[in-house]
């Protein structure tokens, strides 16, 4: 009996080792679109300010470039929560790796 219950409780370890790694790659995969794209946006204002030095007016070409710095903020508070996101999910796949403590 003991070491049919030794054996469930590995299982579920692997199992819940498993998901963790695949939760981890489905959180970038679904983060990386996004961070492409505000990143796309994010060079393409600053492209449109170095233009718009030369053909308008200052103020606008400072406007512009303070879009690129938001969308900046943006990719950096995109990645700092999903960094924050991985860590949370590893801390409750090791909470709820407890029953491995009473084997």
């Amino acid at each position: 009996m003991g070491d049919s219950i030794d054996t469930v409780l590995g299982c579920t370890n692997i199992l819940k080792n498993t998901v963790g790694i695949l939760g981890t790659i489905i959180i970038v995969i679904i983060v990386l679109a996004p961070m492409i794209k505000i990143a796309v946006y994010c060079v393409c204002f600053k492209i449109t300010a170095l233009f718009g030095e030369t053909l308008a007016d200052n103020r606008c070409s400072k406007l512009i470039s303070g879009l690129a710095d938001g969308y900046k903020i943006l990719l950096g508070m995109l990645c700092s929560i999903s960094v924050m996101f991985i860590i949370g999910i590893t801390v409750v796949l090791k909470i709820t790796n407890s029953s491995m403590m009473y084997r």
